[in-house]
Order: structure tokens, then sequence, then C-alpha cells
């Protein structure tokens, strides 16, 4: 891969925001350029030149069908190409030069512990990748090992914080999760994972875009999480923090700087200090606890089986099914 002019992810669903975080991590930290594709939209709109790429599919089940296609097309035209994927034996992991496989597949429905995982593997795969080329890796190398420890800090951290905050919001039936670079992927895993688990009308907006216009349909009654930590985009979330303050909507700022979102309704602070291409790793923690606690909270769905209870939709997720996995 570092012989390549190029890096694509690609992936779709939670993979793809997966895709996103893994991009701009690769390209934050080795210095060369990286992009994130909806594995559809790479299939039938494909870059040029995928004989000089790499291209890294990930898909949790490994049968996307749009994601294998991806990567069975790049190969064809001489991309190298690597598998995301934790089933063994799954056709992305046939289908990919290199698999990057787990034998430990996630059982239940809205998949949490696959994006953190799969996220944690392009980590690994840079860190290879630069030791390859003779780079020093020493300070990466040591944030990787101490990822465990610090994920159980996030999560220790913010259980109790998370589970009162579900309560507290419990009626806000309409939620707007906003970030920029490498948080734009939390924003849109968080607001996905809201409407798969609650059923409730969730949203996710790229920090700069929303300072350009989307903003405008907020109205008293929303809540809105606003990513800010540290990095290009936290001057952004300050200003939205004090824009929005007057239509009176609802403010949660998420930041690693303690005051760094002030005038927010409530500000949660993570309690570890990292680069600002690896915080999404633990960004996306407390946002998992509050989900669960929220979909408890604000609904009598089963965090792990919504929509599904209901039969039109177990038909319509049958037939949608059909078209995006594989064979």
């Amino acid at each position: 891969m570092s012989t390549r002019s190029i890096v694509h992810f690609i992936g779709c669903g939670t993979s793809y925001f997966n895709a996103q975080a893994s991009a701009y991590a690769y390209q934050m930290v080795t210095g060369r350029p990286a992009m994130a594709h909806d594995a559809f939209e790479f299939v039938a709109y494909p870059p040029p030149n995928l004989d000089l790429s790499a291209v890294v599919g990930i898909s949790h089940s490994g049968q996307t069908a749009a994601t294998v296609d991806g990567v069975r097309q790049a190969r064809m035209q001489g991309a190298v190409t690597v598998g995301y994927t934790d089933y063994e034996g799954s056709p992305l992991a046939r289908e990919a030069e290199f698999a990057i496989q787990s034998p430990n597949p996630e059982k239940q429905g809205p998949k949490t512990r696959s994006y953190v995982a799969s996220l944690l593997r392009t980590y690994l795969l840079i860190a290879a990748l630069l030791e390859e080329a003779g780079e020093e890796t020493g300070e990466l190398t040591a944030l990787l090992e101490r990822a465990p420890q610090m994920a159980q800090q996030v999560l220790d951290a913010h259980h109790q914080e998370m589970e009162q905050l579900a309560k507290r919001f419990a009626d806000y039936k309409r939620i707007v999760v906003i970030g920029g670079g490498p948080q734009l992927a939390t924003a849109g895993e968080t607001a996905l994972k809201l409407i798969e688990t609650a059923l409730i009308n969730a949203d996710s907006w790229e920090i700069e875009e929303a300072v350009h216009g989307t903003w405008v349909c907020l109205e008293e009654g929303d809540l809105v999480v606003i990513i800010g930590t540290k990095g290009p985009s936290l001057e952004k979330a300050q200003i939205l923090v004090r824009g929005f303050k007057e239509i009176d909507v609802t403010l949660w700022g998420v930041t690693d700087e303690p005051g760094a979102l002030e005038g927010a309704d409530h500000e949660t602070v993570l309690p570890v200090d990292v680069p600002e291409w690896y915080a999404p790793l633990f960004t996306m923690l407390p946002f998992y606890q509050f989900i669960y606690y929220y979909t408890l909270a604000s609904t009598d769905l089963h965090a792990d089986r919504a929509p599904y209870v209901d039969p039109r939709y177990r038909e319509a997720r049958r037939i949608i099914r059909e078209s995006t996995k594989t064979a």
C-alpha cells in the first residue's frame, strides 16, 4: 500500500462512516492522500487510475454487495485491495488480496463494536505501513497499546452521565448531530444509531454546511449535539453554540477541552487527550452509551431489535437486504 498514490476507503452505512474517519487518519498521519466513498458510489462512478491506488473495503458481515463489488472491480484494475470484515471466509475476505478479519462477529442488531474495531484496524495498518517505510512509530505505537485502557476510562467516566442525559433528553424527538473533520464520522454514526434504535428523526451535519444554511430549520424543542474537539473545527463549533443560543434550541456540547463550548446547556468533556485523528475512536463510546439509554427512556423498544418488531418493517428489510448482500 505504501507505494500507491492514494488510498480509497469504501463502505456503506456504519462502514462508510468508518471509511470517513479512516481516510482522515491515514492522510493526517502519513501525509499521503486518502479518500472515503460510499461503496455504491465508488462502483457506479469509480475514480480514475485505480491501478495506482489501494482500496480498503469495510463490511462487518463481509457480504455487502456494493463493497464486495468495489473491491473486486478495483482488484481487476490493478489496485492493491484490503478487506476489513468480522466473518472469516466471507465474500469480502475471499475477494480482497489482503483480508484483516476478526474471529468474533457481532451478533446484536445495530452494530457498535464493529465500528470501533474496524477503526482500530486502520490505525494499526497505518502503524505497520510507517514501520515498513522505516519511519518512526514510537508515539503511535504507544497510543495504540493504551487504546483498551483509554476506552475503558472513557466508558467508566461517562456511563452515569449518559444515563442521566438520556432521561433528561427523552422527550426530544428530533436530534441533530454536528461535527467536522474526523468527527464528521462520529456525527454520522451517532445519528444513524439513533434512527436505528429509537426510530426518531435524527440527522448529521458537517460543521461548515451547518453554518451555511441547514441551521435555519432548527426550532425550539430540538436537541443539537455539537462535537468540538481540538482542531480546525473547534472554532466553528464555538460559533454555532453562540448562534444557536439565539433560537432556544437545547445544546449539548462534546469536547476534549474543558469550557471550550461554554454556553451549551450541557458540556461533556472527554477524559483523554489524544491527537485529532485518533479522537473518533473514543468520542463514539459515550454516544453509544447515550443511544442505548435514550432508547430505553424514550420508547418501549428493545435497542437491539427496533424497528423489526413490526412485521411490515421485517418484510421491507428482507426485500432491501436481498438487494444489498452478495449471494
